[in-house]
């Protein structure tokens, strides 16, 4: 295959920023810190979750309170109010009677709305110690998550770095060979699982190992010096 000693130059530098790029970009694809964050952020939307149901209960409870609460300071008033106006039918049977019962009505509920707050309170002193674990849990995901990240960004960026700078490599490279060799490095690298170049060593091929008989390779010395490996297809580089 007619090749330059340029060409060949050239094609082992692309090759060289090929396997960079490639090995960065399997190395990002796997880092660890990706799966990491995920489990984490999975981990944070349960306990989010959690956060919800239980701050609806504790509204709800708290809720309950305040209007209990405003009863009874109600009811209160009510009772001293009816306190003086009985103070002042004193004498009167009727009204006597009929103030005392609504006293005693008042006092009643009074009793069953103390009941209620009580329980109501020991329902909210219930729910607190969960809700503090649940931020303390929450707020323990979300610093692990942000070291994560910052992590990740760090490992992440570097790797970042070295596939922009080799895929720019790339581009001047690829302007300095021949558009038809380029084209079929190009598609041996995509085929060949992103190593297109192999060296003839010790009548073998670098890349797949394979040894050749004489006939092959008097045909591969025939193509130097870029052949194709009869066993893999990737190029093979003969010196002459």
């Amino acid at each position: 295959m007619n090749a330059t000693e340029h060409d060949i130059a050239i094609l082992r530098k692309l090759q060289e920023a090929d396997r960079k790029v490639l090995t960065a970009k399997k190395e990002f694809e796997n880092l660890p810190h990706r799966s990491a964050i995920l489990e984490v952020r999975s981990k944070k939307d349960e306990i989010l979750k959690k956060k919800v149901q239980v701050q609806d209960m504790l509204d709800d409870e708290e809720g309950k309170l305040t209007s209990l609460a405003q009863e009874d300071e109600q009811l209160a008033k009510k009772q001293d109010d009816i306190s003086q106006e009985l103070a002042e039918v004193q004498g009167d049977y009727r009204a006597v009677t009929s103030k005392t019962r609504e006293l005693d009505g008042i006092r009643k509920r009074r009793e069953k709305v103390s009941l209620e707050l009580s329980r109501v309170e020991e329902q909210i002193n219930k729910i607190n110690p969960v809700m503090k674990q649940i931020m303390t849990a929450l707020s323990a995901m979300e610093e692990k998550e942000k070291e994560l990240v910052e992590s990740f960004q760090k490992t992440g960026g570097s790797l970042r770095m070295v596939i922009v700078e080799g895929e720019k490599v790339r581009a001047e490279l690829a302007q300095m060979i021949d558009p038809a060799l380029l084209k079929l490095y190009e598609q041996t690298l995509e085929r060949c699982g992103g190593v297109a170049l192999a060296e003839l060593v010790n009548n073998s091929c670098g890349a797949c190992r394979i040894s050749f008989d004489q006939s092959r390779l008097s045909r591969i010395h025939s193509e130097a010096p870029l052949a194709t490996c009869p066993s893999c297809h990737r190029l093979l580089l003969v010196e002459e």
